[in-house]
């Protein structure tokens, strides 16, 4: 994979890194005008229709088709797969898939995001950025048919549009922190998101090359204003408090205290004691430097487990990675003497390979130089 690609301030430029993070992520929506052929080269109806043509591939469980806020049923467009009846998984039918487009549904791929080199490329530089896992939905919608009624989404939206035009009703409603399965879901009727949601916020009607921002939980609906329309649907899966304590969870195996029965609530006292046994060993389990640097390189591990190549056969060395760290980058006091250009060439990528740093400045005592970069934080190594 080349790093050589748009950085993330040239996706949301004029807008620039520093003006995001402090102003809108996390806090309010960002829409930023584009021009038509900004991400032309990342996805269009050819690389859609590719997609489909992999008949084999697609199940219910990667594509679905909505329409008025309701999911089709994978009967309608799918058929039962013999090899998986067990697990009751469908494969995609062409033929009911056709006759179900007449109806003008949205229609959604799911877990897109390595499906080709430029979306790959494009997620690797998200996931360098907000060092999260990346989910990538792509979304088509045909002219005056809505897809999906008014609702928020779990996790923090950035939509790349590259084909047609959708209109987007942004509101002022926001729930707070949503996680499926907590009293944070959004399991409510249509009616009750209708009074959630507020007042209209912001209307902006996304053209090819325009980009949107929504925060976790924002309200919102989309209906497409041209023939048909096309866009990148990337999702921020960061890690929370509940994914700690699962990592947390496979470490208490390891304690005896964890694994004696618990005394007869009948007697209190031997009860309660165990109890705070049981309080104290997980207190000090949630010190041990060892189980935090664990849960940070867990953590680290799964942000970037899709998006970069491991591969280079018949070699079986591992492709070996850098994420500029450009908040770090941008500060004066680092002192790299006599390598601006290193720091110029950095400043131009989110990520880069060891292949590409060494052909780049093959001149230079490459080993000495990462290990400089490193110390003083400019870059980080991909675990």
């Amino acid at each position: 994979m080349d790093s050589k690609h748009p950085t993330f301030e040239q996706l949301i430029a004029p807008i620039t890194r520093a003006e995001f993070f402090a102003d809108y992520y996390g806090k309010k929506p960002l829409y930023v005008p584009g021009s038509e052929k900004k991400f032309s080269s990342a996805f269009g109806w050819k690389d859609f229709d590719a997609m489909l043509d992999e008949g084999s591939y697609w199940s219910n469980a990667q594509l679905s088709l909505v329409v008025n806020g309701k999911a089709l049923k994978p009967e309608e467009y799918s058929v039962q797969d013999n090899s998986a009846k067990a697990t009751g998984a469908f494969r995609i039918d062409r033929g009911k898939l056709l006759d179900c487009l007449k109806q003008k549904p949205s229609m959604v791929l799911n877990y897109c995001q390595t499906q080709t080199p430029n979306i790959a490329a494009l997620t690797a530089t998200l996931e360098s950025v907000f060092r999260c896992y990346v989910e990538m939905h792509i979304i088509a919608s045909w002219e005056d048919h809505k897809g999906f009624a008014s609702h928020f989404d779990y996790n923090d939206v950035l939509i790349f549009q590259t084909e047609g035009v959708k209109t987007w009703n942004i509101y002022e409603g926001r729930y707070d922190e949503p996680l499926k399965g907590t009293q944070h879901d959004r399991d409510f009727s249509m009616p009750q998101a209708d009074e959630l949601k507020g007042a209209l916020l912001m209307q902006p009607q996304l053209n090819p090359g325009d980009f949107l921002y929504l925060p976790k939980g924002q309200f919102h609906d989309a209906l497409a204003a041209s023939e048909a329309t096309l866009h990148l649907s990337y999702r921020l899966e960061h890690a929370v408090g509940m994914d700690y304590l699962k990592i947390i969870r496979s470490h208490l195996y390891q304690l005896p205290e964890f694994c004696e029965p618990l005394p007869h609530f009948d007697d209190t006292a031997a009860h309660d004691a165990h109890i705070e046994k049981l309080i104290l060993a997980l207190s000090k389990l949630l010190h041990e430097p060892s189980a935090i640097a664990f849960a940070t390189n867990y953590q680290k591990i799964t942000s970037t487990q899709d998006a970069f190549p491991s591969f280079v056969l018949p070699s079986s060395n591992p492709i070996i990675f850098f994420r500029v760290r450009h908040e770090a980058l941008n500060e004066s006091k680092n002192d790299i003497t006599g390598h601006l250009d290193v720091l110029d060439w950095l400043k131009h990528r989110e990520f880069f390979s060891l292949n590409e740093f060494e052909t780049a400045f093959s001149n230079s005592d490459n080993g000495a130089l990462l290990t400089r970069l490193e110390a003083q934080q400019l870059i980080e190594k991909r675990l």
